[in-house]
């Protein structure tokens, strides 16, 4: 389960991928070779591991490795060369010409003899033998392998040894044998094992035996080639423990399995066009995408193009451009899980997709399963189907046609190809037809479990939320593209219209955009309950009850009045006026019988500013607040606050930067009641001016950007100008200098600016009628 899941992710989340996303596993883990004299305990087992998923080596009829006998000279020619993947085409039946007596005509080592010869890595005995079927001794298998790697030439030691490995370590090796200076070099490279040197430790001497002389075994010569490939692919001076070699991805899928995936002439199976037939019919979650939309296609390709002009992505869209199939061309995929209980051990998972260009998903599959399952793989063709298999592994994967499927069981793998044929599997009710980008589905009961999962898991506010799902019935989701950008929704059936949450939500829509100003917007929020926003600010030691509590006592009015004046709607606005000080509004759009608690909460707001201003005293150069803030009515009723920018005292550059900025928008604090229902708090200079004539509502961008979604004022509506945000800290930035510590540095805004120049807004959407819940996303790229 565990190697499908992993497999799982990276298709699902392929965009991400580089072509180095990962190392494989290191040498000294576990095996699953399946030599019957090889297992976990077995010295240099990863190493006999990767020879055999490569198809390197083969083993005995018996099934064994001979992980202990040596191995011959012929034997270990053969094994390098097909580790370097060294293509032979020599004639064993005439090419012996040049050889050695004792090398026969028509013998099969005859080719690896030869080519070892020829490239002066062998010379052979003085009587002109080979010895083809001698051990190979250490110093004879430490010389070839060197050379061979390094195209017959003796390497320069590393200019760091690897820990303590020398031959000078060695009681055992002399300085003028002929093989000192390559056993010298594989030591201190690491790329030689020494497993058998760990029990022939001399006290005496407080030296170590090497064994030059001796044979090496099958299990050395694997790791021994295991870790000079490793070294050469990672182009390292020294083998290190994290290093795999490049996986020959040919050999470790198909595994000697004839390539033949078409359909024969005449089979009889009547192919359906719809993946979700694959899937299970009770499926409790399905994840999917359908890139074969022509409309989809065309709006993907175009959003492309926009964001690969923005210089972040100039070296994402690189990277992406290896996976231009899965970008550009039609295909459809889909994931379904199926799960007996919250508590199935086993769920039948069942992976399927259709790729009009099948032959180059067939390699972009067998790349990843190569990178990220370094395990062998069993292959056969049957009926115009190909099998790939890995029981150990729940690997079972098939082709045929254009389809791909995945499982974790052979039994779903073979009831998925029945399904395909018999178009029985999961099906999509209405509400999720075709031309999506990409859909997912959570069946009901799941929502239950996700429910009791979380539970107690989250604050108060979040707790809230979490218990309304144990009213919702089954979840679809789906995300659109149009030529500017991307809409997601989701939408779910409501099974209790009595439940508290959702009546609060059913039927109010606060529509408090057209009483917010407009101008430059760069946030805005609304929702139809402020309790929810002080509930989530709840700790275990101060509670929503006890902050009611606190309210009530300072208004001198009953808790119960604050949490009725809570639950009101209300929403918030950020504007960007060209200071650095943004225009800020609030609105709470209460009920009549809240009036007395408003009138109290305004008195209690008056009371504190008119004391906080008699207070202060001197702010720098004998300055009283009190002679630069200004208290009038204005002809709403609001009282309005303002402060007399130009005789703020400055005491530094920044402040003085600051000064000017203020002065150009000024600085205007306004509270009140408007139209007899509506608190406002409003740090917003002129506001009276931009109120009424100039709301959100009427703001070009924000009406583009909300004819995108259906139903937005069925209960809660934000909305982010991402690009004018950006741009208003960037100017915040050139005020507050760079020495500045609250701040970004310049470079790391520049990255930013290039991170989210991309985007040009986000708004979202939520409404809730007595029969679903649709929420709605649309994110904008910028141009």
């Amino acid at each position: 389960m565990k190697k499908l899941v992993i497999l799982i992710a990276s298709v699902f989340v392929t965009s991400t991928l580089t072509a180095n996303a990962s190392l494989l596993l290191p040498a000294t883990l576990g095996t699953s070779s399946n030599f019957t004299d090889v297992n976990d305990y077995t010295s240099y087992a990863s190493s006999i591991e990767w020879m055999k998923n490569n198809d390197i080596v083969s083993g005995y009829a018996d099934g064994s490795f001979g992980a202990d006998q040596c191995v011959n000279r012929v034997e270990f020619l053969k094994i390098m060369y097909k580790v370097q993947d060294f293509e032979t085409s020599i004639d064993t039946s005439t090419s012996t010409s040049g050889l050695f007596k004792d090398t026969p005509v028509g013998a099969w080592y005859i080719p690896y003899v030869k080519i070892a010869k020829d490239q002066g890595i062998v010379k052979g005995y003085p009587d002109n033998t080979f010895r083809p079927s001698q051990c190979i001794s250490r110093a004879e298998a430490a010389k070839i392998a060197t050379l061979s790697f390094n195209n017959n030439v003796m390497p320069q030691n590393p200019t760091t040894d690897y820990y303590w490995n020398s031959a000078n370590n060695y009681g055992d090796i002399s300085k003028n044998s002929w093989y000192y200076s390559y056993l010298d070099y594989t030591l201190k490279s690491n790329t030689i094992g020494t497993e058998h040197t760990w029990s022939t430790y001399d006290y005496n001497t407080s030296l170590t035996k090497f064994q030059p002389n001796d044979p090496m075994t099958r299990k050395e010569a694997a790791e021994l080639f295991f870790r000079f490939k490793a070294m050469s692919d990672n182009q390292s001076e020294t083998y290190e423990y994290a290093y795999e070699p490049k996986i020959k991805e040919e050999k470790l899928f198909y595994n000697n399995c004839a390539n033949d995936l078409s359909l024969p002439e005449g089979l009889d199976i009547t192919i359906k066009a719809d993946i979700l037939s694959a899937l299970p019919e009770d499926s409790s979650v399905v994840i999917g995408a359908d890139h074969s939309n022509d409309t989809q296609l065309k709006n993907i390709d175009k959003i492309l193009s926009t964001i690969t002009k923005q210089d972040f992505w100039k070296e994402a869209s690189a990277e992406l451009a290896q996976y231009d199939m899965l970008i550009e061309d039609d295909w459809e995929a889909a994931l379904g899980i199926s799960m007996d209980g919250p508590n199935d051990p086993n769920p039948e998972i069942v992976i399927v997709g259709k790729f009009e260009k099948d032959n180059d998903f067939e390699s972009f599959i067998k790349d990843l399963v190569a990178k990220e399952m370094n395990y062998s793989l069993t292959c056969k063709n049957s009926g115009g189907i190909t099998y790939w298999t890995s029981s150990e592994e729940e690997f079972y994967f098939a082709k045929f046609d254009k389809f791909f499927i995945v499982t974790n069981t052979d039994q779903d793998r073979k009831q998925a190809i029945e399904r395909i044929e018999n178009n029985k599997g999961f099906s999509f009710s209405n509400n999720l037809n075709k031309d999506k980008l990409a859909y997912i589905y959570i069946d009901k009961d799941l929502i239950g479990l996700i429910q009791d999962e979380l539970q107690n898991e989250m604050n108060p506010v979040l707790n809230q939320f979490v218990s309304v799902l144990g009213s919702i019935g089954d979840v679809y989701g789906y995300i659109k593209s149009d030529s500017d950008g991307f809409l997601s929704s989701i939408e779910t059936t409501v099974k209790n219209s009595n439940d508290p949450f959702i009546k609060k939500y059913i039927g109010i829509s606060p529509s408090l955009v057209d009483e917010v100003p407009g101008k430059n917007t760069l946030l805005y929020a609304e929702d139809v309950d402020l309790s929810l926003a002080f509930q989530a600010m709840s700790t275990e030691y101060s509670t929503y009850d006890n902050i009611l509590a606190e309210i009530a006592n300072e208004l001198e009015v009953n808790s119960s009045s604050v949490d009725e004046l809570l639950s009101s709607p209300y929403a918030f606005s950020i504007a960007d006026n060209g200071s650095f000080l943004p225009s800020m509004s609030f609105y709470l759009q209460f009920e009549s019988g809240d009036r007395a608690t408003v009138d109290k909460a305004i008195e209690m707001l008056d009371k504190a500013i008119d004391e906080g201003i008699a207070n202060e005293g001197s702010i720098g150069n004998d300055v009283q607040l009190s002679d630069i803030v200004t208290k009038t009515t204005t002809n709403s009723g609001l009282t309005k606050l303002t402060l007399d920018v130009n005789n703020l005292p400055t005491t530094s550059n920044e402040e003085v930067k600051m000064k000017n900025s203020l002065k150009e928008s000024g600085v205007e604090l306004y509270y009140g009641i408007l139209n007899d229902n509506t608190l406002v708090i409003a740090l917003y200079p002129n506001f009276e001016e931009y109120y009424g004539s100039s709301s959100l509502s009427q703001d070009s961008t924000f009406i583009q950007a909300v004819k995108k979604l259906d139903g937005v004022y069925g209960g809660k509506l934000s909305y982010f100008n991402i690009t004018n945000l950006t741009e208003y800290l960037s100017n915040i930035m050139s005020l507050l200098g760079d020495d500045s510590y609250i701040m970004p540095s310049e470079d790391e805004m520049d990255t930013i600016k290039d991170i989210v120049g991309m985007f040009k807004y986000f708004i979202s959407s939520m409404e809730i009628s007595s029969s679903k819940v649709m929420v709605n996303s649309y994110l904008r790229i910028g141009k």
